[in-house]
């Protein structure tokens, strides 16, 4: 399993809302490990939901926190091998509604191709491709 870091999200952050954010590190912590899960980290989906729903729920940042939950979810997803079938009107529906269900996420999950660098999964780039992929549906206030 490949996680996403505070740094990951950070850069997450300042490519959608193009400004630094003020956060609260203990927060912005607790939210990036919302993609972990106790005992068998294998679940994809489950951990998934929890990742874009406590994300959000948490806000560690000033704003764009349901836009970075949403890029986060996609590139940690991304980075283990899936992707998700999902156009931008229902990356919007996801990013503004209250909760994305473990169900949703297997709905949408499809086989996908991991970028690499030196072997491992390169977050900064499937980052960059999912903010490409779906920038007509980010917008920086949202959530």
């Amino acid at each position: 399993m490949h996680y996403l870091t505070v740094q990951d999200m950070l850069a997450i952050s300042l490519e959608i809302t193009k400004e630094r954010q003020r956060f609260d590190y203990a927060t912005l912590e607790e939210a990036v490990f919302y993609q972990y899960a106790s005992g068998d980290s294998t679940d994809l989906a489950a951990q998934g939901a929890r990742f874009i729903n406590g994300f959000k729920r948490l806000a560690p940042f000033a704003e764009g926190n349901g836009t970075c939950a949403f890029v986060g979810l996609v590139a940690f997803l991304e980075a283990n091998g899936k992707t998700l079938d999902l156009t931008p009107d229902g990356a919007r529906d996801w990013i503004a509604g209250d909760c994305v269900s473990k169900e949703q996420i297997e709905g949408k999950l499809r086989d996908g191709h991991v970028h690499t660098k030196y072997g491992v999964p390169n977050l900064a780039e499937i980052a960059e491709s999912v903010i490409e992929r779906y920038r007509s549906a980010l917008s920086p206030v949202a959530a």
